[in-house]
């Protein structure tokens, strides 16, 4: 419909220029008839190519800008098309991004995960081990406190088991020589065998050993009237052998102390006085 408006408007213009030409002509047929009878014919066939000319510019342009319009349809539904692959890749990328992030957050939580719980499990086993250390150094130690000691008492020696012993108290006469023997012994009255001990045996300071007792030495910086032994057990509810030490005192000295002390691994450190009295 527009383009029958625009090309009708375009002839009926030129017919009204025709019209126009053909009423001047036949009102001036008459004049000059040298130059008269070309100017008319001309001014039509001027005026029907001018209307022809812009019948067909006005339709060539149309066509231009019909091209032109498709073209820039074209163009904007393929830029429409690009932006929407774009977008959808963009958002795609998106999605990825955020899936391969939640993915390597999730993926770290469970490796964190993991990783605690062996922290966990090693810390507890290591713990454990520790408590199950702790537990058999405390029965160890457990097991020594509760384990039977024996008892150690030094005595005089004695022949007639009729006394209770320990014997504390005993007495003695000089022999010809000055000397004072002195006999004297460890018992063990419990049931438990002593382990690996040691007896010191210590005469009074007015004293001095006329004979040291046998198996006795004097360790070095010990007191100069102390005389120690080791032994390596004594059974229980035994007595150990006979020990003699001789010694000699000034004459007018009528009473006199010595110091038996016995230690051993399973039994009390016991230091015991015993008297004896001279004649």
């Amino acid at each position: 419909m527009e383009p029958l408006r625009i090309y009708g408007l375009q002839i009926v213009i030129g017919s009204i220029a025709l019209l126009g030409i053909w009423k001047d002509y036949t009102e001036n047929k008459k004049r000059s008839k040298k130059h008269g009878k070309w100017i008319y014919p001309g001014l039509f066939f001027l005026t029907v190519s001018l209307m022809i000319l812009s019948i067909f510019d006005t339709h060539s342009n149309r066509v231009k800008v019909a091209e032109d319009t498709q073209q820039a349809a074209t163009q904007k539904q393929t830029a429409d098309a690009r932006i929407t692959f774009l977008t959808d890749q963009v958002g795609q990328l998106r999605n990825d991004s955020r899936a391969n992030s939640d993915g390597f957050r999730k993926s770290f939580d469970g490796l964190y995960q993991r990783f605690a719980n062996l922290q966990a499990k090693v810390t507890n086993a290591d713990l454990i081990r520790e408590i199950d250390e702790t537990k058999k150094e405390l029965r160890v130690t457990q097991d020594k406190l509760n384990t039977p000691k024996a008892t150690l008492v030094p005595s005089f020696y004695f022949l007639d088991y009729s006394y209770k012993p320990p014997i504390l108290e005993m007495n003695a006469s000089r022999q010809l020589d000055g000397g004072i023997p002195i006999d004297f012994v460890i018992i063990n009255p419990s049931d438990v065998s002593a382990l690996r001990g040691e007896i010191t045996l210590r005469i009074c300071d007015l004293c001095q050993y006329a004979k040291e007792p046998e198996g006795f030495t004097k360790r070095n910086g010990a007191h100069n009237n102390d005389r120690a032994k080791s032994f390596e057990h004594i059974l229980g509810n035994t007595t150990l052998e006979k020990m003699t030490a001789e010694i000699n005192t000034p004459l007018n000295v009528n009473r006199i102390e010595i110091i038996v002390a016995v230690v051993c691994e399973n039994c009390e450190a016991v230091e015991q006085r015993l008297v004896i009295n001279l004649k």
